[in-house]
């Protein structure tokens, strides 16, 4: 076990779980949690969920496929004094249906897994679909039913995925209450450029002599009408 750091929170983790990055950080700075209730949708070890509730929300309740990130996102909120719950579940297949929340925050893999497979992001426990784009379409598509009326779906999503099939799902599930609310350009890491063969299947910028790829955090909005 070590620890580390993310935005102001320490945080307690070990070589079998996912690190927060970069994605993670710029998902809470760009999600209003302020007395909010929240469903943070693949938490990992809880730093998406600890940094919201330092920033006022309501309550959080965080949702993760890998028992041993339920188990460090229980111990690490306990780290940083702040109470939640948490458990084990495949995305939605776990949870009541008699709650509704202000938001849901889905920082789940967005990442081909031949990409995830070139780098250091993602330990072998954590499972990556093939296009990048299943477990977000899944998120999605399920999000609408645990929405408070006037809810907002949050999904953190790169350019290591289907884009295609993630703005139909939104276009499906929240026709003309989608957008794309901040992008990013962030440029390659080491490992991508010497394995930039596979890392260049996928949408990418080139900026004088500089790659990147591109993270998007969409938005939806659940409105009843």
């Amino acid at each position: 076990m070590k620890k580390i750091t993310f935005c102001n929170s320490e945080l307690y983790m070990d070589e079998t779980c996912f690190e927060p990055n970069t994605v993670s950080k710029f998902f809470v700075k760009n999600i209003q949690s302020k007395d909010k209730t929240v469903l943070d949708v693949g938490c990992g070890i809880g730093p998406v969920s600890i940094e919201f509730l330092k920033a006022g929300a309501k309550k959080v309740f965080g949702l993760d496929i890998y028992e041993k990130h339920i188990e460090y996102t229980l111990k690490n909120a306990k780290l940083n004094g702040v109470e939640m719950d948490a458990i084990v579940s495949d995305i939605y297949s776990s949870l009541s249906d008699d709650v509704k929340y202000d938001i849901i925050a889905s920082d789940i893999s967005g990442i081909a897994k031949e990409v995830a497979d070139i780098t250091t992001w993602f330990p072998k426990t954590v499972p990556t679909p093939e296009n990048g784009s299943d477990y977000t379409v899944i998120a999605i598509e399920g999000s609408r039913k645990y929405l408070k009326n006037g809810g907002e779906f949050y999904s953190a999503v790169t350019s290591f995925s289907d884009i295609i099939k993630i703005d139909e799902a939104f276009n499906k599930i929240y026709p003309d209450e989608w957008e794309i609310v901040f992008e990013k350009n962030i440029p390659y890491s080491k490992e991508l450029y010497e394995n930039s063969n596979i890392a260049k299947k996928w949408p990418y910028k080139k900026i004088r002599s500089r790659l990147f790829w591109t993270l998007y955090i969409y938005k939806g909005v659940n409105r009843i009408k």
